[in-house]
């Protein structure tokens, strides 16, 4: 339920500084892991892709984004640089 307007973020900056007075809700706990992509992973990892236009820049059309983040993502699974990792996220239970 969502009280009188600015109830939304006096709650949100209650769980950074708790001396900011707003409605306490409990969050969930999830569990989640992140490690390194895996090899077996690429296609689920490029499908995503697509969905990175949604982000913007608006300058360019979504399919060019796609097409770009689709490289970026398959070279750096492919050929990773030293020192850098394309990391995946896991959630359990």
């Amino acid at each position: 339920m969502i009280g009188p307007l600015g109830t939304a973020a006096r709650s949100r900056r209650s769980r950074i500084n708790p001396s900011v007075s707003g409605p306490k809700r409990s969050m969930p706990m999830t569990n989640l892991s992140i490690r390194p992509a895996r090899a077996a992973e690429q296609a689920a990892i490029l499908n995503l892709a697509e969905r990175l236009a949604a982000f913007g820049p608006t300058t360019r059309p979504a399919r060019e984004i796609a097409a770009r983040e689709r490289r970026a993502l398959s070279e750096a699974l492919d050929h990773p640089s030293p020192g850098s990792a394309l990391s995946t996220r896991l959630f359990h239970g």
